[in-house]
């Protein structure tokens, strides 16, 4: 599995920065070994079924390479480099 991952790293990458505005943030998770162990997608986008979506079309997703995928809501408030938001 982790070849097939290493060979369509170039495709979830070019997902990710061809998804423009719509990340704000994005990495992978850490374990303790210092290895990667998921990732984290900060996304701005209208609603959950748009983050839904997003996450569907994610060719690691598509490849079923992602042990589990979780989609919370999320409200931003402030931040560094972004607006206030009511």
């Amino acid at each position: 599995m982790e070849q097939v991952r290493l060979n369509n790293r170039p495709a979830h990458l070019e997902y990710i920065k061809g998804s423009g505005s719509s990340i704000v943030a994005a990495g992978p998770l850490i374990g303790p070994d210092g290895h990667a162990v998921g990732g984290f997608f900060l996304l701005d986008v209208a609603n959950l079924a748009a983050a839904e979506d997003w996450a569907a079309k994610d060719p690691f997703r598509a490849l079923e390479l992602y042990g589990s995928v979780e989609i919370q809501e999320w409200k931003y408030v402030f931040g560094s480099g972004l607006e206030p938001r009511p």
